[in-house]
This record gives structure tokens, sequence and C-alpha cells, in this order.
């Protein structure tokens, strides 16, 4: 687990199980403004073992926007900064 950075891509968290049939994703944004559907497209773009099933854990100073929200399931977790503390 830790830092993606592969000259192309940076991602803020990934780790892969053991068996590399799963990935965690992870985007952190602290800005004033909410993350949205645009920021969280980009990191689905992002390579990182296409063919794993993949996790998203996205970390927000200022929350998600609405059509983001309703994302929100087992595969796509939103976590605001004030659940953190």
């Amino acid at each position: 687990m830790g830092r993606f950075f592969d000259g192309n891509a940076e991602i803020d968290i990934a780790a892969t199980s053991k068996d590399k049939k799963k990935v965690l994703i992870g985007e952190c944004k602290y800005k004033n403004s909410p993350f949205d559907m645009d920021e969280f497209n980009a990191l689905k773009g992002k390579s990182v073992n296409n063919d794993a099933e993949r996790y998203y854990y996205l970390f927000s100073k200022s929350g998600f926007t609405k059509d983001l929200s309703e994302l929100e399931s087992e595969k796509v977790r939103l976590i605001p900064i004030q659940d953190l503390f």
C-alpha cells in the first residue's frame, strides 16, 4: 500500500490484494470546492492493474457533488474530512 506514480499517472493511495484480484484506489482532495464527477472519472481513467476489481476511497475537505454522492456504494466510498476526526 502506498502512493502510485508511473511517470504518467499519479494516485494518492493504491493497494492490491495478495492475489492481485482486487485493487484499492484512493484520492485526497483538500480544496474549497466539492470533489466532483470529472475528478472521479479522471481517477478511474488512471491505469492500475486493469484486470483487477476496483474499490475507490475518495477523501474530501469540502464534500462531494450530488451526482458523485449518488454513486456511493461498497465499491465507491466517500469520506468527508469531518469523518476522520
